[in-house]
């Protein structure tokens, strides 16, 4: 009791003789200590009188962290900035300000955690004082609404953070009693929002989210577990779809129009922006859910999200289209977190349910049809057929191993006969619409591709073959199409080198394979195998001009083939380990990256801004790694750094820093290893000239990349 007088008496008013700024320190000091003093104290140490200003602090505190949050719709606070206890004191100090405020904010995050904990009160032996009837009453009935409202609210201009929020997710972490009392709120007034008048896309709906998305994100294990326990989340998701729905809306139809709700009748424009609004608005929603589904889920909720999603494949209304929009992102985030869809980590299951398990499975493996379909939908929202690629993904590569390949049956299904039918209309009037086709289908291959990759077994020749026709693809700009190895059909060659935009689509089969490569999770074996089998086309299609003699000269290769060629390589350069490579295929990976660094990169080359831009980044990352790891493969430190410095050339200053830094980094590795420093002199005052201009340049990053080439060059020994 005497320990928490003479602190709340530092709280309230600091330590005789301290100045300004020693005294907010010593107020800072106190309230953290007051936090271990109360939170662990038994109540039948502290007085009557004690209790009383216990509350009284608390409600001081909350009046500190809401000062910048307004409370009411007129955007005041409820306060005239002052407190009985004294503790708003601190705020004259501007620059000690934001500490006195964040250390109130986190003690009375514990404070209000600890007195919600209920279920200490139960066991009286373990009452502590915060605990106590009034205590816990004070901070249910009195603090925890005033903050539950500040989180409502959107912030005022100019604050960095919203401590209201920070408060409110320490308390979920303390316990789940807290959690569940605050997670429950605010789900409670989430839904009273959507049937307000303001609806779905108001603000006071759209700051209940984000307040809900903190909490999962920062509250810990308890808020996501009493988020779960909660039947609110399903609710809102069904509401939201409700009340967005076209036909929630009162008419004169009356009966007549919800019995043709499904009729997909086109809207007026202004309708449609409307209803477009209103989507992003659900989406935005369920986004700020997603936290809790990306750590844990129940089976049944799993279930019961595929079961509505499967419903309504393919949509046939607007309202199926946005039960899509909702719940596929949600889907999607809870199957990414899932390494098996048996036995998975984040599936809360028991030995009892291993049939609904196998259920599970396959409810959502006679779906990923459906969602194969949806997803190269070219009306549908694309954030929803993102998410569905995803969920077909994740489904694919969790099948359980003893069931047949399920990716090769997915590929006979859709798209080896959309390959087809492609292939036959690219000589026709039709050819414009085919070609964006195709590009989508290549992006679909690598996904499942990787898929395949990813699950093995019986899965990995799918991978293999599907890689080997996107690397085809992607240098000589036709493959055979792929088929399963039971059918008898007669093999067809894709061919799309005639096609206007050959060298876009080569290059979209190139960036299919890099993503399979790319996936952080597939086995180094995976890697190398789907290299080697990459590489044999590689080679055999490269031509015989793409001689490292003759680097700065590749004009005797086709400019589409050199380019989507020299992606493929570096793709595999830079996601494999070309250390366990063999000293021949590591040379020819190297001859072929350095043609990378003399491409065409300008709009006369054939090729997008954003495709040229990502070729840069490639040839120049794949450069480095080369020069880092297998330097002896590398031609003479003259031709590449004319190589580098050809490539920042080609970079535009605003929008490319990333490659300029790159290509600094190239240059200061030359410099290590002693290569550039032989180098001529027309080549060393080029370099000198580039770091000149390159010492003004706005970014940070890149300025000190320039010193670490200078050191480098002019100064290492």
């Amino acid at each position: 009791s005497k320990v928490f007088q003479s602190l709340h008496s530092m709280v309230t008013h600091g330590s005789n003789g301290d100045t300004n700024g020693a005294k907010v320190a010593t107020m800072v000091a106190a309230m953290r200590a007051l936090e271990s003093v109360l939170v662990g104290s038994p109540v039948e140490n502290f007085e009557e009188s004690d209790v009383v200003s216990i509350c009284d602090l608390v409600d001081s505190t909350t009046t500190a962290i809401l000062n910048d949050v307004p409370t009411n719709t007129d955007g005041s606070n409820g306060t005239n900035g002052s407190s009985d206890s004294g503790v708003l004191e601190a705020a004259s100090p501007a620059a000690t300000l934001e500490e006195w405020k964040n250390a109130c904010s986190t003690t009375l995050g514990y404070l209000i955690g600890y007195g919600l904990h209920v279920s200490a009160m139960k066991a009286q032996s373990d009452e502590t004082v915060l605990s106590s009837d009034r205590v816990h009453a004070f901070i249910h009935n009195n603090i925890l609404p005033k903050i539950l409202q500040a989180c409502s609210v959107a912030k005022r201009n100019g604050r960095r953070q919203r401590l209201d929020r920070i408060t409110m997710a320490l308390a979920c972490s303390c316990n789940n009693d807290a959690a569940k009392a605050i997670v429950s709120a605010l789900l409670s007034d989430l839904e009273k929002s959507i049937r307000d008048a303001a609806g779905i896309d108001g603000i006071k709906t759209k700051e209940l989210a984000r307040s809900i998305s903190f909490m999962l994100q920062r509250g810990g294990n308890c808020a996501c577990d009493e988020f779960h326990q909660s039947p609110l989340p399903m609710k809102i998701l069904e509401l939201m779809i409700v009340e967005a729905s076209p036909n929630s809306a009162s008419t004169d139809q009356g009966e007549l129009f919800d019995n043709v709700d499904t009729l997909a009748l086109p809207a007026p424009p202004e309708e449609q922006r409307r209803n477009q609004g209103v989507v992003q608005a659900c989406a935005f929603v369920a986004k700020c859910m997603i936290p809790a589904y990306s750590r844990s889920v129940l089976p049944e909720t799993l279930q019961l999200v595929a079961g509505k999603i499967s419903n309504v494949l393919p949509p046939l209304s607007a309202r199926d289209g946005l039960t899509l929009s909702t719940m596929l992102p949600i889907l999607a985030a809870a199957l990414n977190a899932a390494t098996d869809l048996g036995s998975s980590a984040n599936v809360q299951q028991n030995e009892s349910k291993e049939h609904d398990s196998t259920q599970l499975q396959k409810s959502l493996l006679s779906m990923s049809k459906d969602l194969v379909e949806f997803s190269l939908d070219e009306t549908s929202d694309q954030q929803a057929k993102n998410a569905a690629s995803s969920c077909v993904h994740s489904i694919l590569k969790n099948i359980s191993k003893s069931e047949p390949c399920p990716v090769m049956k997915i590929y006979d299904d859709v798209v080896r006969p959309l390959l087809i039918e492609i292939s036959a209309s690219l000589g026709l009037a039709t050819v414009e619409s085919s070609v964006a086709k195709l590009g989508k289908l290549l992006r679909l291959m690598g996904l499942l591709a990787s898929a395949a990759a990813l699950r093995g077994g019986n899965s990995s020749p799918s991978a293999d073959a599907m890689a080997k026709f996107l690397v085809d693809m992607a240098c000589k700009g036709k493959a055979t199409i792929v088929v399963s190895a039971s059918s008898k059909e007669p093999l067809q060659t894709f061919d799309c080198s005639a096609v206007d935009d050959c060298m876009e689509l080569m290059l979209e089969a190139s960036s299919s394979f890099g993503t399979i490569l790319s996936l952080r999770s597939m086995s180094p074996f995976t890697k190398q195998r789907l290299s080697h089998v990459a590489m044999k086309c590689i080679v055999s299609s490269a031509s015989s001009g793409m001689d490292l003699a003759s680097v700065s000269d590749p004009s005797s290769t086709p400019a589409d083939q050199r380019h989507a060629l020299i992606a493929a390589t570096c793709h595999i350069v830079c996601c494999s380990s070309i250390d366990k490579m063999s000293d021949a295929t590591v040379h020819n990976m190297s001859k072929i990256v350095m043609h990378g660094l003399f491409l065409d990169y300008g709009d006369a080359a054939g090729m997008s801004r954003s495709n040229a831009r990502k070729l840069r980044l490639l040839s120049l990352a794949a450069a480095t790694k080369v020069i880092t790891m297998a330097p002896k493969h590398m031609p003479a430190n003259v031709i590449i750094v004319r190589g580098v410095l050809r490539v920042y050339a080609t970079c535009h200053d605003k929008d490319e820093v990333a490659a300029k830094v790159l290509s600094f980094q190239a240059l200061e590795l030359i410099g290590k290893n002693s290569m550039g420093k032989s180098g001529d002199d027309d080549v060393r005052q080029a370099v000198v000239s580039l770091l000149g201009t390159a010492l003004n340049h706005p970014s940070a990053v890149l300025r000190q990349a320039a010193v670490d080439v200078r050191n480098a060059w002019y100064l290492d020994q």
